[in-house]
């Protein structure tokens, strides 16, 4: 739930870090499918002696279905909660505004 939501969150604070909807669905499913083991493979790699991790890549219509699946599952709730983490952000910011310029003319009115 963390990484969705991480990714919903990333997705709404940072649009332009994906340049579709095609590539936020693919980066979802990407780390989705890394939280486990199953989706990777190991090889020895006889040149340097040590055992190395290969991720392989599913269709993209496989990567398109198991997306769908979960915006439909849990994106609603997980754009929801990114709006409101945005909304407190937004009003954190404005009280830390204000505060600063409270400040400001206070240091103003004594000079």
């Amino acid at each position: 739930m963390e990484t969705v939501l991480s990714i919903f969150l990333l997705h709404e604070t940072e649009p332009r870090r994906f340049r579709s909807d095609q590539a936020f669905v693919y980066q979802l499913v990407r780390r989705l499918r890394g939280l486990t083991d199953v989706n990777a493979g190991t090889w020895y790699d006889h040149s340097s002696g040590k055992t190395k991790r290969v991720y392989s890549d599913l269709p993209a219509k496989t990567v398109q279905a198991m997306g769908r699946m979960v915006i439909e599952t849990i994106g609603g709730p997980a754009l929801s909660f990114a709006r409101r983490e945005m909304d407190l952000r937004r009003k954190k910011m404005e009280a830390e505004a204000a505060e600063r310029s409270a400040l400001y003319q206070g240091l103003e009115e004594m000079s």
